[in-house]
């Protein structure tokens, strides 16, 4: 069976789910193909130069994408014209690969779908599944 998810995101699961007394619903098959998938999605957005540019200052700008605590709680956003600026990449390009980023987990896009911090947790999901993915 092939799934999609969006027009970058394709994967072939070929593997029913085991169910053994510790996991009687198979969740944990489960959880391993999507780690898979998000694993090939991954490499797929970041093979792609503009988008690695482009996560690359993401990362610069947000660090981890986790909230800071200095007083109050803050998690930090980098816009599209402040990827532009610091790559040179025109803001189409950069809204572009901001999204195949985030439809690849990489990114966490703010509201507007023009701004992103980077998804760490998807990181470590997608390089050790037992930890939860």
């Amino acid at each position: 069976m092939t799934a999609s998810v969006g027009p970058f995101l394709h994967c072939q699961v070929s593997r029913a789910a085991v169910r053994t007394p510790s996991d009687p619903t198979g969740a944990r098959d489960r959880n391993v193909e999507m780690v898979e998938s998000d694993r090939a999605a991954i490499v797929r957005a970041l093979a792609d130069e503009d988008a690695l540019r482009v996560f690359a200052q993401v990362v610069a700008v947000t660090g981890t994408g986790l909230p800071e605590r200095s007083g109050s709680i803050s998690i930090h956003y980098v816009t599209a014209h402040g990827v532009s600026r610091q790559t040179g990449l025109p803001v189409s390009i950069v809204v572009g690969a901001g999204r195949r980023l985030t439809e690849a987990r990489l990114t966490i896009a703010g509201a507007d779908g023009t701004s992103w911090r980077t998804d760490f947790e998807a990181l470590r999901r997608a390089a050790d599944p037992e930890q939860g993915g």
